[in-house]
C-alpha cells in the first residue's frame, strides 16, 4: 500500500514530466521554425539565381526595344510622308516642269522655202540635238515663232522655245518595316510551401496535448480512489 510521501512524490513526478513535456513541446517548435526558415532561405536563394538570366536578358530586351521603337516610329513618317505624296499626285493629275531650251545656231545659212534644213542645235539637260522629232518623242515641246532668212526674204518660221517634261509619280516606297526584338519568357518559379512543417507543428502539439492529457487522467485517477476508499490513504482504526 502506497505511503503519504509515496503519492507525494508520485504528484510531483508527474507535474514534473508535464513540464519536461511542455520542454521538449517547444523545443520541438523551435527545431520546426528553424527548418522552416532554413528552407525558405535556400528557395529565396533558388529564386534568385533562377531570376539573374531572366532579369538580365529583360535589361538588354528593353535597350534593343528602345532601338525598335525609334526606328518603327521612322518607317511609319516614311511610309506617312510616301502616302502623302502619293495622294496628291493622284488628286493633281499629269503635271510638268518646264526645262529651258539652249538653242544655238548652226552657221549663217538661208533656207529654201518647204525645205527642212536645220538652222539650230539644241542643248537640253546636258544632251545636245539637232532633229526636232527626236526632241518631241522625249518631251512636250513649247514653240515659238522667229524670223529667219530665205532666198525669197525674211519669213517667220515655228522654232523650239522650251520643252515640258512629265513629272514622274513618287518613287515607290520600298522600306521595310523593322521586327519587334522578342520579350524574353519568365521562369516558373513556384511559391514556398510552408505545409510540410505547419503539419510538424501540429503532430507535435498534438503528442504534447496528447501525453499532457494522459498524465492528468493519472492524476485525477490516483485522488479519485483516494476519496472512495479512504483506508488507501493512511487512514486508522
Amino acid at each position: 500500500m502506497a505511503t503519504m510521501y509515496q503519492k507525494k512524490m508520485a504528484a510531483r513526478r508527474s507535474t514534473s514530466d508535464i513540464g519536461r513535456l511542455a520542454q521538449q513541446y517547444q523545443q520541438q517548435i523551435a527545431a520546426v521554425t528553424g527548418e522552416q526558415e532554413s528552407a525558405y532561405g535556400q528557395y529565396e536563394k533558388d529564386v534568385v539565381s533562377k531570376m539573374a538570366p531572366y532579369e538580365s536578358a529583360v535589361s538588354e530586351y528593353q535597350k534593343k526595344y528602345a532601338t525598335y521603337e525609334g526606328e518603327a516610329s521612322s518607317y511609319r513618317k516614311q511610309l506617312s510622308d510616301y502616302q502623302a505624296k502619293l495622294q496628291a499626285f493622284e488628286k493633281a493629275g499629269p503635271t510638268y516642269t518646264t526645262i529651258p531650251v539652249n538653242r544655238i545656231k548652226i552657221g549663217e545659212q538661208m533656207i529654201d522655202v518647204g525645205t527642212n534644213v536645220p538652222i539650230f542645235r539644241y542643248e537640253i539637260e546636258g544632251k545636245s540635238y539637232t532633229n526636232l522629232s527626236e526632241i518631241q518623242s522625249k518631251y512636250e515641246t513649247v514653240m515659238g515663232w522667229i524670223d529667219v532668212p530665205t532666198r525669197q526674204g525674211s519669213r517667220k518660221i515655228p522654232e523650239l522655245d522650251a520643252v515640258k517634261k512629265l513629272n514622274p509619280a513618287p518613287t515607290p516606297f520600298t522600306g521595310t518595316a523593322p521586327t519587334a526584338p522578342t520579350a524574353p519568357v519568365k521562369p516558373v518559379v513556384g511559391e514556398f510551401n510552408p505545409e510540410p512543417f505547419k503539419e510538424k507543428q501540429v503532430m507535435a502539439e498534438q503528442t504534447f496535448k496528447r501525453e499532457v492529457g494522459e498524465r492528468k487522467a493519472a492524476r485525477l485517477g490516483a485522488v479519485s480512489r483516494k476519496a472512495t476508499r479512504p483506508l488507501l490513504g493512511g487512514a486508522t482504526p
